[in-house]
């Protein structure tokens, strides 16, 4: 529980540091975040095999 709720300061500590940027370098950062996000669920879709699908 401990482990969980430092996470959860750790994520609002950068929630917080994205929104003191620049509104062009935060819409930078949505689109890598976003782009890391797709390669990672098509990494998990590839892991899980054809047994997911």
């Amino acid at each position: 529980m401990a482990k969980a709720v430092e996470r959860l300061g750790d994520a609002a500590a950068v929630a917080a540091a994205a929104r003191a940027l620049p509104p062009p370098a935060q819409a930078e950062l949505r689109a890598t975040l976003a782009a890391a996000l797709e390669r990672l669920g098509a990494a998990a879709a590839a892991a899980a095999g054809p047994a997911a699908a």
